[in-house]
């Protein structure tokens, strides 16, 4: 298999090319990190094989060959319907042999909703950082909370290298349910359509919109209304606890924006509302029937995981309000999510909050 062997050493030569540009901004990185991210990214890609030379072997495993028909149903979708960059991404498979591609460390200080950021060469300051190996991050995260920092160490089943690579699929997510499949292939496909260097917040709610849209638009086209009705209840109900979150993080925000009281009152309130908003949660779980799925996940919220939910999920209501202003057209709307981008940052954000909100369940 001359074809295969020349295309991955033509991907390892890629990838050393990218390390040695990047290298000179990661000084502050210790060795480790860097060769770590190496060996599995590396490792991540020798490991892949051709979702056409899997779905020719009769001995395949029956549940995955109908995941991996599904996620090229979902990619040939994404190309020639929802107009996104797909090319040669996720045509291929990948087995980790682990629960998650990777794991994120999220920072934030203790009396601040402001995201600490690592610097990137090609992807510019990120509200993240990503290990390949869940010692090490639970270690960085460690550190930062010896620092006095608010921490947030979470596994993440899919990430993408934003068109740098044909990302494959991934035993980490393909086997999550339809919608999860459908939601997740698309957010990853997105950022190969528009990516900003330095605003994680643009970037991501941006991807997180895109999703929501093609979730919406797949299975309209495909005529199964019983599934999108099931996606729009959970939607609804992830929706109306992230509203719940990010008003109880604006109340968090105006606190400590106050100047008039000390470091130990706003260490008091900071308890005081996030028990609040434990208690205001529960009240609403109880009210709606809702199981208890969420829990654990707000009841252990802080700066960290605010911060992170306002970067991916602040600014949703309002990409898609523009979407629907702009009467579903993909590629106006592409085009003016463009021209916002190229604004400054403040510049950007009231930009798009001119288009109001879209809430679920909208016409």
């Amino acid at each position: 298999m001359p074809g295969v062997f020349l295309a991955r050493c033509f991907v390892l030569i890629k990838f050393a090319t990218l390390v040695l540009m990047t290298q000179s901004l990661l000084a502050c990185s210790s060795v480790s990190y860097i060769s770590h991210l190496i060996s599995g990214q590396v490792d991540l890609l020798w490991k892949r094989e051709s979702i056409d030379s899997l779905l020719g072997d009769e001995a395949l495993d029956p549940k995955l060959r109908e995941r991996l028909v599904l996620a090229s149903e979902i990619t040939r979708f994404a190309e020639e319907s929802l107009f996104l960059p797909v090319d040669d991404a996720y045509s291929s498979y990948s087995d980790l042999e682990r629960p998650y591609a990777s794991w994120s460390v999220y920072a934030a200080p203790e009396l601040s909703l402001e995201s600490y950021t690592w610097c990137y060469t090609f992807i510019g300051c990120v509200a993240y950082r990503v290990y390949l190996d869940k010692d090490m991050a639970k270690s960085e995260g460690d550190k930062f909370i010896e620092d006095g920092y608010d921490v947030r160490v979470g596994g993440v089943r899919a990430y993408s290298t934003v068109g740098f690579f044909d990302d494959p699929l991934l035993n980490t997510f393909i086997f999550e349910s339809e919608h999860y499949l459908v939601d997740i292939l698309i957010h990853e496909i997105t950022h190969r359509q528009l990516y900003i260097k330095n605003d994680t917040k643009f970037s991501e709610n941006f991807a997180t919109a895109v999703a929501f849209l093609g979730v919406e638009q797949w299975y309209s086209q495909d005529g199964r209304s019983d599934l999108f009705s099931e996606y729009q209840a959970n939607k609804k109900r992830y929706q109306a606890i992230i509203s719940l979150l990010l008003s109880y993080k604006a109340e968090l925000e105006q606190m400590y924006a106050k100047e008039d009281i000390t470091v130990e009152s706003k260490r008091l309130k900071k308890k005081q509302i996030l028990l609040k908003l434990d208690q205001a949660y529960q009240s609403l779980r109880d009210k709606e029937g809702w199981d208890k799925r969420y829990d654990r996940w707000v009841a252990n919220m802080n700066n960290a995981t605010l911060s992170t939910l306002s970067n991916y999920e602040e600014l949703v209501p309002y990409f898609v309000a523009l979407f629907k202003h702009l009467e579903g057209d993909w590629q106006k709307f592409y085009d003016e999510a463009e021209r916002i981008s190229a604004l400054e940052k403040t510049a950007r954000y009231a930009e798009l909050r001119q288009y109001g909100q879209f809430h679920v369940g909208d016409d």
